[in-house]
């Protein structure tokens, strides 16, 4: 495991985990704006890039949190192009419990991202 700064970076074979800055607004609008998708979230999909360079201030300050969580932009490694985002939310230290989140681009879905295809099943 890489880091930038106090930010764990994570990388598999294809996939590079990293903090989300603001240049991610954009490809995080394409994420959040899509309202077929964001029924599973719990959120109205975001109306404009205003709202997901609001995302991005508000997962700068999830670490800092009574019940932090730790979001990482999901980016192809040989391209760089940011697919998503996952990570750990809610965590419960007392409990030693956290909730597990991921959403992707429609582009991406169904290549396998959020499982290691060489795993036998």
């Amino acid at each position: 495991m890489a880091e930038t700064g106090d930010f764990p970076v994570l990388e598999t074979y294809r996939l590079v985990l990293r903090e989300i800055v603001s240049e991610d607004a954009l490809s995080l609008l394409a994420v959040y704006a899509d309202p077929k998708h964001m029924q599973w979230y719990g959120i109205d999909p975001f109306p404009d890039l205003a709202a997901a360079e609001a995302r991005i201030k508000t997962f700068a300050t999830m670490r800092a949190q009574a019940n932090p969580g730790t979001p990482w932009g999901i980016t192809i490694k040989e391209s760089g192009l940011f697919v998503g985002t996952c990570g750990l939310f809610a965590w419960n230290r007392n409990w030693r419990q956290c909730s597990v989140g991921y959403e992707l681009v429609k582009d991406a879905q169904g290549h396998g991202y959020m499982q290691d295809p060489r795993k036998k099943h």
